[in-house]
Formats: structure tokens, C-alpha cells, sequence
């Protein structure tokens, strides 16, 4: 009788921890269970209580891999890494452009050339911009809410 009492609290907290984990549903229509621990341009190693898996992304239809990606950059393991985000081309630009344009103004006011408060009022104006711009690309649905907050983080 303990046996199987053990086996029923065993097995009901290894569900209560898989329904906590986020699932990935493929063409097939199978869901993968887990956590994205790696990712590459073709493939996602996903983890879950019961070991990890690689699969290749094109099991996955286009809207699936958008968010495997994104949970991957917004989790510990894929931090900082927005270059592995498939959102469009013209919103990748708008963010790396932005990133580089404060960078430069960052070294000119490091140089000399350009006060610190200066810089820092147009890294300021230039991130308000971009999320402004973000927030009309996910309204619009041209990116998901998942990657305009990774590509602001």
C-alpha cells in the first residue's frame, strides 16, 4: 500500500513539475515538454524533469521556433543573445542600429567630444525611441510580446 502511495506522490509531482515547464508543439502535433538549454540556427536542446533532447527546428512550425527562441534569450542560458531571435529583418536593424549609435556616443563623451550628459540624454532619447518602435512592431504583430521584452533586455 505504501508502494503505491509513493508512486502516486512520485508521479503527480513529476506532472506538477513537467505542467510548470513550458511546451513546444511540432508539425506532427506532439508537444516537448521542457526548458530550451541550447540553441543553435538549426537546432534546440530542450530539458525537462526526465532528461534533454535535441531536435532540429524545422519539426517546428515557423511561430513555435519564434517562441522557442525567444524563451531561450529571455531564460539564464540564452541571456543577451537576441541575435538568435527570428524576427523580421528591418527590426533586427532598428535594435542593432540603436545599440550602435548609443555605443558611439558613449566612446565620443569618453574621448572628449561630447559631454557625458549629452551622451546620456541621446542614449536616453534613442531608447525611448526603440521602444516606442517596439511597441508598434508587437502591436501590429510583427513581433511577439516574448521578443520585443528580449530585444529591450
Amino acid at each position: 500500500m505504501k508502494a503505491i502511495v509513493l508512486i502516486l506522490v512520485s508521479s503527480a509531482l513529476l506532472l506538477s513539475a513537467l505542467a510548470e515547464q513550458p511546451a513546444y508543439t511540432n508539425h506532427a502535433g506532439y508537444a516537448v515538454p521542457g526548458v530550451v538549454v541550447a540553441l543553435d540556427a538549426t537546432t534546440a536542446t530542450i530539458s525537462n524533469g526526465t532528461g534533454s533532447v535535441s531536435v532540429p527546428l524545422t519539426i517546428f512550425p515557423e511561430a513555435e521556433r519564434r517562441r522557442i527562441a525567444a524563451d531561450f534569450v529571455l531564460g539564464a542560458a540564452g541571456a543577451g543573445q537576441i541575435g538568435l531571435l527570428r524576427v523580421p529583418p528591418d527590426v533586427k536593424r532598428a535594435v542593432e542600429g540603436t545599440r550602435k549609435a548609443m555605443a558611439r556616443s558613449r566612446r565620443r563623451a569618453e574621448m572628449g567630444l561630447c559631454s557625458p550628459e549629452e551622451s546620456a540624454a541621446f542614449c536616453a532619447e534613442s531608447a525611448a525611441a526603440l521602444e516606442s518602435y517596439l511597441d508598434a512592431q508587437a502591436e501590429s504583430g510583427a513581433i511577439t510580446p516574448a521578443e520585443r521584452e528580449a530585444l529591450v533586455n
